[in-house]
């Protein structure tokens, strides 16, 4: 048995430590699912033939490193919307593209995540967008052809 008081005080602070942390990580897990849930049900195109691409982040990365690199990112207000000519993300700050200048297009499948990478003509910088399935990639590619068209499957 532990008498000393300022031990017993040191274990249970640490306990009630352990705890909280424990508590944080099991509510982080649990909200991520269901915003991945709600991101791979809201997946649908408009009259207008634009998509509102649910991403759970966004990337900005420097082209011909690996995706992990990222110079920027947005997990907080990521947005990708692909209409029929143009592409439209926000990593920083909105940014509007012409589908002509995106080089590539890859799905990258890792433990959980999967990302949509792409890169552009003369560009120095990437684009990596986070879904909530691959589901949701094949979805978005399946949706504009000059994307598919355009898709490097990497091993």
């Amino acid at each position: 048995m532990i008498s000393d008081p300022i031990i017993v005080v040191i274990l249970v602070a640490s306990w009630a430590f352990a705890l909280g942390v424990l508590i944080l990580v099991i509510r982080w897990v649990l909200r991520t699912r269901s915003r991945n849930a709600v991101a791979s049900a809201s997946l649908q195109c408009d009259e207008d033939g634009s998509m509102q691409v649910p991403v759970l982040a966004t990337f900005t990365g420097v082209a011909g490193l690996p995706s992990l690199l990222a110079v920027a990112s947005n997990n907080l207000n990521p947005s990708l919307v692909i209409r029929p000519g143009s592409l439209t993300y926000r990593v920083t700050m909105s940014r509007s593209v012409c589908l002509q200048d995106v080089a590539t297009v890859s799905v990258q499948t890792t433990l959980g995540t999967t990302t949509l990478v792409f890169t552009f003509v003369g560009g120095a910088f990437t684009l990596s967008a986070k879904v909530a399935s691959p589901a949701v990639a094949e979805t978005v590619l399946t949706a504009y052809p000059e994307l598919a068209a355009k898709r490097v499957y990497r091993a």
